[in-house]
């Protein structure tokens, strides 16, 4: 699937923008869609603090402590595992980092770990586009 960049409201006049999608994420009987960013410079997946609490996880029940670093390297985080599905491609199991900010404060990333891994990725900036490819599977 082939989408276009999301202009930024902070720099309405620049060409360009933000590769940003629209994915459902699933966990235990509860279901979010939100807009995420697809990031190709981030190691891990970000799942915002409100997302999770949405998707019926309790942070005191986390198990798996991760540490995010980068501009998140002081924010407390854990490993969850989601179903994720961006329409029309079949939904995927996918690895977070659920930190301790909201997502009034960092958006849903979709990172280089796991993400990346159930799709081929292409970015064509100069043409404000890029595509989501599901892997193929032999």
């Amino acid at each position: 699937m082939k989408y276009q960049y999301t202009p930024s409201p902070a720099f309405p006049h620049l060409r360009g923008g933000m590769p940003l999608t629209e994915i459902a994420l699933c966990h235990g009987g509860h279901e979010i869609t939100v807009t995420a960013l697809v990031d190709s410079g981030a190691t891990m997946s970000v799942l915002p603090y409100d997302v999770g609490l949405e998707l019926g996880l309790a942070w005191e029940d986390q198990k798996v402590p991760v540490d995010v670093g980068g501009v998140l390297k002081n924010a407390s985080a854990y490993g969850v595992l989601v179903q994720g599905e961006i329409s029309p491609l079949p939904p995927v199991s996918l690895v977070f980092a659920w930190v301790d900010r909201t997502s009034d404060q960092i958006r849903t990333i979709l990172g280089q770990m796991n993400f990346f891994h159930h799709y081929k990725i292409i970015f064509e900036a100069y043409n404000d586009t890029f595509e989501i490819i599901p892997r193929e599977v032999n």
